[in-house]
């Protein structure tokens, strides 16, 4: 069962030319922390709910806001 990219490391070097490191695709270490890591980043999003647009705060003439509409 043991095949031949069992062997590479779970994070290698950017080819980008940056001195990070990068999940390795090939290692099946690697492939798991990808797949790890999208579940917790939607997770994040799914838990975080939806998001509800920004209504405007009504202003009065003399430049304070309306208080009624600021407190929960």
């Amino acid at each position: 069962m043991s095949r031949e990219d069992d062997h590479e490391p779970p994070f290698v070097r950017s080819d980008w030319g940056t001195n990070r490191y990068v999940y390795n695709h090939r290692s099946p270490i690697g492939r798991s922390f990808i797949v790890i890591s999208l579940a917790i980043a939607a997770g994040g999003l799914v838990l975080r709910g939806p998001l509800r647009p920004l209504t405007p705060v009504p202003v009065r003439a003399d430049g304070t806001e309306v208080a009624e509409r600021l407190t929960p």
